[in-house]
Order: structure tokens, then C-alpha cells, then sequence
């Protein structure tokens, strides 16, 4: 259901402090999103600016009949950390970032589900910033310019160094997960247990696999297996009937 799922939706409109109904109307709106539904308007001139974080937005399908020519309407802001890629060659401001070897933290998750601290190899080059830094950034400004709280919204703090710290944005998106397929409440149980905090504990146990609903799934590194009948029935659920004979 996704977005059209009202009690979901407002459940996350309350988390993440903006009103219900912004999102109820995004809900009715046709062609909402991804990158295909963003060019698509900015071709028709809806949308004015974009910011591209990595990747290679411009071999996006339809790349010369819709993606190429939408961009060359937008004023595009890229965020990259080659000098060649293709992106650069759209945009009208480049910042440097900083690469996941010199990043400050931060999480990363394998395909089996098991979550990683990412824990730098090199410090990063001065006069680069961490991607989640530049997009809390811009979201803020972005929040104020639509009259939202900003700080509501993104009610984090700099560290000594000058960066966010990603720690406390992965403690938010632990409280969020609560009750979902993915739940990892408890890692915050054990933190209000022992003390550890999340990144701690990911450390020690080289990784946790969601989910984690409770403190003692989460003290033995998540769920190890899934999808294989060992957890009975999922009536109503889009993999209900995986594996079954």
C-alpha cells in the first residue's frame, strides 16, 4: 500500500513532525516520485532545481528523450566525489564529498539483512562533508521556506568537529522502525539495558540482521534467517505464502 495506507503515513507524519496533511495530499497525487516522476515534471517545467547525491541520474530511462533534455531546464546542484562522472557534465554547482572510507560514521546493510557500522579508513579531505551533513543542510532550508519547523524535523546537534552525528540520526530511524517487518527496537533496549550504544553493539557482535523487535533478539545479533517457515504464518503480508509447498 505504501503511502495510501492512512495509518502508516500518519504515523510518520507524526514522527517526523510536519502536518498529516501534507502527506495525505501527496497521497492523492498522481505520479508522485522516484527520479523518472521528478524529470518528468521538470521537463514540463514543474520542477526548477535539482540535486543529484551520486550516482548516474542522466543514463536514467528515457536518458535522451526525457532525462538529458529535463535537465538542461533545472538548475542542478551535484554532489559527487569524481571529477569525471557523468553528472558533473549537467551541473551548474558541484560539491565535493567526502567518500565512505572518509566518512565519520554511518551504517550500511548487506543483502542478508546484517547492519554495519561504517568506521573510516582516512580522514576526510578538507573542504568535503559527509552526504548526510549537505541533506540535513538542505533540508532545513528547505523546511523553512515551507514554513515547517526545520529544527522539528531535523532535531540534531554538531559535534565538537563540526559534523552531525550519524549515531543519533540511526537512533531515530530505530524508533521509526517499531512494529514494521524491519523492527530494531531493540537495540535501544539493550542500550537502556547496558549502556552500549547502537554502534557499540553492532561492533561487538560484527553486525545485527533485522529484525530486532526485542533486546534479546538483538543481544544475539537479530533474526538469522527468514523466509523459510520457521516463523509460521504471515497472513496478509505480500510474502505470506514464500516457500510454501
Amino acid at each position: 500500500e505504501g503511502i495510501k495506507n492512512v495509518a502508516h503515513r500518519h504515523k510518520m507524519a507524526d514522527f517526523w513532525g510536519i502536518p498529516r496533511t501534507r502527506l495525505d495530499e501527496v497521497a492523492e497525487m498522481s505520479n508522485t516520485g522516484m527520479a523518472v516522476g521528478m524529470m518528468e515534471r521538470a521537463l514540463k517545467g514543474e520542477v526548477q532545481a535539482m540535486f543529484l547525491i551520486y550516482a548516474t541520474h542522466i543514463d536514467l530511462p528515457d536518458s535522451y528523450n526525457l532525462v538529458r533534455p529535463a535537465l538542461t531546464k533545472t538548475f542542478s546542484v551535484v554532489q559527487e566525489i569524481y571529477t569525471q562522472a557523468p553528472n558533473n557534465l549537467y551541473a551548474d554547482v558541484i560539491l565535493p564529498a567526502a567518500t565512505w572510507g572518509e566518512w565519520v560514521g554511518g551504517t550500511y546493510i548487506q543483502s542478508e539483512r546484517r547492519i554495519y557500522v561504517v568506521d573510516g579508513t582516512a580522514n576526510p579531505i578538507k573542504g568535503t562533508r559527509p552526504d548526510m551533513d549537505m541533506v540535513i543542510d538542505k533540508g532545513k532550508m528547505i523546511a523553512e521556506r515551507l514554513g515547517l519547523d526545520a529544527d522539528k524535523i531535523f532535531p540534531y546537534e554538531r559535534k565538537a568537529n563540526g559534523y552531525y552525528d550519524p549515531e543519533d540520526v540511526f537512533r531515530e530511524f530505530i524508533r521509526a522502525s517499531e512494529g514494521s517487518d524491519a523492527d530494531l527496537t531493540g537495540i535501544l533496549q539493550v542500550e537502556g539495558q547496558t549502556g552500549k550504544s547502537p554502534y557499540e553493539q553492532i561492533r561487538e557482535l560484527r553486525g545485527i540482521q533485522w529484525p530486532a523487535p526485542t533486546a534479546e533478539i538483538a543481544k544475539h545479533g537479530g533474526t538469522e534467517r527468514r523466509y523459510m517457515r520457521q516463523e509460521g504464518p504471515w497472513p496478509g503480508k505480500p510474502y505470506s505464502d514464500f516457500r510454501t509447498p
